[in-house]
């Protein structure tokens, strides 16, 4: 019993110095160290290294924490952005329009469509053939005819039908068309289906990865972390209303995906090859204005934004900017004559000459066409042949007649002593168009600019209650107005200026629709959501990070977080086979009405 005593509590002895030296290794002390009367140089020496090494080993492994999370968030990102990519090319594969004789969905692409075939298997960008072509089902019915034309005369001084669409990105799309029509002989014509959605794929699915390759560069500007990746690409893959118009030929997608990008490079504010990026930025720029007019005040706003980079990466900027620009506007007049878009062509154009008279114009009594040949003639000598084709007719506007002459048309406005005489520059007047007469449902206009603007918001095409997690748009402006040294002081610089920018951009944008006439505010027409506002849908991305960063902390966050973004993917997947319809909201107050 004593020998077993004494080995126990040798044994005992034995484990509490194990125990100690464990402790004092554990943080990096040997027990020689802490007792240096007790050990030798040797032992002092090996458990020097001992620390050392043990040293090394915490550090390596703090130091992997940040490069894991960053893995994580990477891997996060990766298969989000997967499955958004399969979400929209699996709905591409299968558009079909209702009649199931194209893959066009509304009278919106449908005129993109229209000029694609044009420029490559016409050479010309009047569109009278393709909206003329009949379906090979019904003779009558022409599958390709679109509201959204505009009527204008050609080079050859006759009248045609364009597409009101502005030419740059259908040009760009046309490039694509031709070499696809190369390599497999499809055409539009013959293959409407199978080459539309061909198409589709080649064009959109590329713009789509941009978006999301952006959305995640503007994620990493402010957080590494696995959780709010995951919240914030949900939301940028899968939760909002961008994605429905991947799955159709609009302006849109490409408008959002380029302010993605420069938001991007700004956010990030790369220090190697800076004037190369700031080239790409000035691109992004010009691009998100030649599909979106309205970007045009955010533009400004990055030239200003982009001076805090230097002069020199402004100037480049600038120079990326330029080149789009021209390809706008030289665009617009190879197919139209006219540096003004399409669209913008709704009024009388410049005056050519009044005509005096002694008497007040009888209501509804155009002046003689003699009257108006003599006058013309005094500018142009006029042959009979010419003369021949004059005609006038009664304008579908209230207090105008429409002039024809053999090579111009023009408009002549009573006036109290006589008529005034303008060029002819309302295009949306021809025979039959839909613009001209008595409209259906939201193109009727809102009455009511505060019911208006109630319904952009938060009522049926409303922004935030289609995508409530937009509600956390306000909190992340004012952290980014006024947060501390978040991310680093630069970067901080960054965000204070880009919120103030936001704020600014959204205010005009909304205000400058609430200040359009009855006719425009039909809060963009049949759609699944407010589309004129969707490319500053990356601008509002990226003030929920922090917010969502905030709030995924705690419990009761998460489960709202949760729900805010869930929110946001049901009217994705309500809207996803097709933009060219009423939101949800709306068609559901229909149904339960």
């Amino acid at each position: 019993m004593e020998g077993a005593d004494k080995s126990l509590h040798s044994s005992s002895k034995h484990y509490k110095c194990q125990r100690n030296h464990w402790r004092s290794t554990s943080l990096g002390v040997s027990a020689a160290t802490l007792h240096p009367a007790h050990g030798s140089r040797k032992t002092s020496k090996l458990h020097r290294m001992t620390w050392a090494d043990s040293h090394g080993t915490i550090n390596s492994m703090t130091s992997s924490l940040p490069q894991r999370r960053t893995s994580a968030a990477t891997t996060i990102a990766t298969l989000i952005a997967m499955a958004s990519l399969v979400l929209v090319a699996s709905h591409i594969v299968k558009v079909i329009s209702r009649d199931g004789e194209t893959a066009f969905l509304s009278a919106n692409d449908r005129s993109r469509w229209c000029m694609i075939t044009a420029i490559v298997d016409e050479g010309t960008f009047a569109i009278d053939g393709p909206i003329a072509t009949p379906s090979p089902i019904k003779d009558t019915r022409r599958p390709w005819d679109t509201i959204d034309k505009v009527q204008h005369r050609g080079r050859d001084g006759q009248l045609h039908y364009y597409s009101s669409k502005p030419p740059l990105y259908p040009i760009m799309v046309a490039g694509v068309y031709a070499i696809v029509q190369a390599i497999t002989g499809l055409t539009l014509p013959t293959h409407p289906i199978h080459t539309t959605r061909m198409m589709l794929l080649i064009v959109n699915l590329p713009v789509v990865m941009i978006w999301l390759g952006s959305c995640y560069a503007i994620v990493r500007t402010q957080t590494r972390g696995a959780r709010t990746t995951l919240a914030a690409m949900m939301v940028a893959g899968l939760g909002v209303m961008v994605l429905p118009y991947a799955v159709s030929l609009s302006n849109h997608l490409p408008a959002a995906a380029a302010t993605a990008l420069v938001a991007a490079i700004y956010l990030a504010s790369p220090t190697k090859r800076r004037l190369a990026w700031a080239f790409v930025a000035g691109l992004g720029a010009g691009f998100a204005v030649a599909n979106e007019l309205p970007a045009l005040a955010m533009a400004g706003l990055w030239g200003a934004l982009f001076v805090w980079w230097g002069w020199r990466p402004l100037v480049v900027f600038s120079v990326g900017f330029l080149i789009v620009a021209i390809a706008f506007f030289g665009t617009t007049w190879w197919a139209h004559e006219s540096l003004k878009v399409p669209y913008a062509h709704r009024g009388n154009g410049d005056i050519v000459f009044e005509i005096e008279s002694s008497d007040r114009p009888a209501e509804g009594q155009p002046p003689e066409v003699e009257a108006l040949i003599n006058k013309f003639n005094e500018l142009d000598e006029l042959s009979d042949a010419d003369r021949a084709k004059w005609k006038i007719e009664e304008s579908d506007e209230p207090n105008r007649f429409r002039l024809f002459t053999h090579n111009a048309d023009y408009a002549i406005i009573p006036k109290s002593m006589g008529y005034e005489v303008r060029h002819w520059d309302d295009w949306y007047e021809y025979p039959g168009s839909y613009w001209q007469t008595e409209r259906r449902g939201v193109d009727r206009g809102e009455r009511s600019r505060l019911r208006y603007l109630f319904h952009m918001t938060l009522g049926r095409y409303g922004v935030v209650s289609l995508t409530p997690i937009w509600i956390l748009v306000p909190l992340g402006i004012l952290l980014g107005v006024s947060r501390g040294r978040l991310f680093g002081s630069e970067n901080d610089d960054h965000f204070k200026r880009l919120s103030v920018a936001t704020v600014i951009v959204t205010v005009v944008v909304f205000a400058f629709y609430m200040a359009r006439p009855l006719i425009d505010r039909n809060y963009g027409g049949v759609s699944v959501s407010l589309r004129w506002t969707l490319w500053l849908t990356p601008l509002w991305f990226a003030f929920c990070i922090e917010p969502l960063r905030r709030m995924l902390s705690r419990r009761g966050g998460v489960v709202f977080a949760s729900v805010l973004i869930a929110a946001g993917i049901w009217s994705v997947m309500l809207s996803i086979d097709n933009p060219w319809q009423s939101p949800w909201i709306y068609r559901w107050i229909e149904y339960m009405s």
